[in-house]
């Protein structure tokens, strides 16, 4: 992947992230339908930007970690799937039907979204540490949030949200800076 889609990827995670927490406060102020079909569209593309962000992440895995790596992208790809699958059913007025079958955020979200920042964590060297432990974190964090609707101890799912709603920003500022870095020490 060359360097402008890696800055390009990770302004688009930052980007997504700020419209995403305007569409929610929209919907909140407004209960607009239209709205919530903005949200769940949302919800799917920033899935797919996450999976854009963690390949980017993984261009710069360790060689002797190509099976982590390969752990990582498949569980995002799960939690790509399972989301675009139940919010897709939500927009095209199917709610529950995915859902009824499917615990699917905690699931996608928590579960297999944890497991690919931990794995994520796991396949990068030293030089990329502070996007190795916010990984680490948000993976803990995710996992942890999962345990909720399992416990049904339902407000600690929101340990999950805040793991990937601010890590991801946080992951895709450090990109920035590491490629900012990277760019003048080539100079």
């Amino acid at each position: 992947m060359k360097q402008k889609a890696k800055v390009t990827i990770a302004y688009s995670g930052i980007v997504l992230a700020i419209l995403y927490f305007a569409v929610v406060a929209g919907y909140f102020l407004t209960e607009s339908t239209v709205i919530f079909k903005l949200w769940e569209a949302m919800i799917i593309l920033s899935a797919l930007i996450l999976l854009l962000i963690l390949i980017s992440v993984l261009e710069n895995a360790d060689e002797d970690k190509k099976s982590w790596k390969i752990a990582a992208i498949a569980f995002m790809v799960c939690t790509t799937v399972i989301t675009s699958a139940a919010h897709y059913s939500n927009i095209i007025s199917l709610q529950g039907i995915i859902a009824d079958f499917l615990p699917n955020d905690p699931l996608a979200w928590g579960f297999f979204m944890g497991l690919a920042f931990i794995f994520t964590s796991a396949s990068l060297s030293s030089t990329f540490k502070n996007i190795k432990y916010t990984s680490m974190i948000c993976g803990c964090l995710c996992l942890i949030g999962f345990l909720g609707p399992i416990l049904n101890v339902i407000p600690l799912w929101f340990v999950a949200v805040a793991g990937f709603v601010l890590g991801i920003p946080v992951i895709c500022v450090q990109l920035l800076l590491f490629y900012k870095r990277q760019g003048e020490a080539g100079k």
